[in-house]
């Protein structure tokens, strides 16, 4: 029997971060309008309308929107037992901790009726959202086996090695013109390739590395603000701490007081 932690839609404003964390439950998102990406420890996975992601329980992972315009995500999280054991093998991130599907609506469609299930008291409501969960289960397993059989998602072959020496060099300065030029492109053309396939221009990936880490060590070490601007590649003081807010929310001082009081 599984048990429904969290089923509905939300709507996100640009540039909206919800940091980065884990549950015991499972996730399943599906984007209805809109860009975000999803981040973990270990990779960076942009979404797009029609696309969606599952998280097994217990992978660390955070949520942003890029700032072209709101992004509205359909969420089932839940847990509890799964019978059928192809689909529990997948669930548990054994293999994986993330799975992407692309162009996948029947999988938007199977949450929207579980949501309308889900607001059933009767009987009948019960059953017919366990069918439709069922029904929700088989759907993860076509798209994995098809995605698996493409070879799984890619980035094209510039967006790879691009996201490579992004990955290995965000702490330094960049310049698009030198990405574009060592990959013998034009720096227009590396644009549009890489922000249709990412969902984000490369300094605002740039800059999500960066904030990432600082929020990493704005919680858990004791350095000072311009340290850790510093640290996360600025040189500046002022031109991080408006980065920071514009980014999070929240100056750099108030998110570290934020966090030591949920501590206390």
């Amino acid at each position: 029997m599984i048990s429904c932690i969290k089923l509905g839609s939300s709507e996100f404003a640009a540039n909206y971060i919800y940091n980065a964390h884990s549950h015991k439950h499972i996730e399943i998102d599906y984007v209805v309008t809109g860009r975000c990406m999803i981040t973990t420890d270990n990779s960076n996975i942009s979404l797009s309308t029609g696309e969606s992601i599952v998280i097994a329980s217990g992978t660390r992972h955070g949520f942003l929107v890029e700032n072209a315009g709101k992004c509205r995500i359909r969420q089932f999280e839940f847990d509890g037992v799964i019978e059928e054991e192809q689909t529990a093998e997948m669930l548990s991130g054994k293999d994986r901790p993330c799975y992407k599907f692309t162009d996948c609506e029947e999988i938007g469609e199977a949450l929207k009726q579980l949501c309308r299930y889900d607001e059933q008291t009767d009987v009948y409501g019960e059953r017919l959202f366990l069918l439709e969960f069922r029904k929700l289960q088989l759907l993860l397993l076509r798209y994995r086996d098809a995605s698996e059989k493409k070879g799984g998602y890619r980035y094209s072959e510039l967006v790879e090695s691009v996201l490579h020496v992004l990955d290995e060099n965000y702490l330094r300065e960049i310049r698009l013109e030198d990405l574009a030029r060592k990959q013998y492109v034009s720096s227009s053309y590396l644009r549009r390739v890489f922000a249709r396939e990412v969902g984000f221009s490369a300094m605002e990936y740039i800059t999500v590395l960066r904030m990432e880490r600082a929020k990493r060590l704005l919680k858990d070490s004791e350095k000072t603000i311009s340290e850790v601007a510093a640290d996360t590649g600025y040189s500046n003081l002022q031109h991080f701490s408006s980065q920071f807010k514009k980014k999070i929310g929240v100056s750099p001082t108030d998110f570290r007081m934020q966090i030591k009081n949920r501590k206390g």
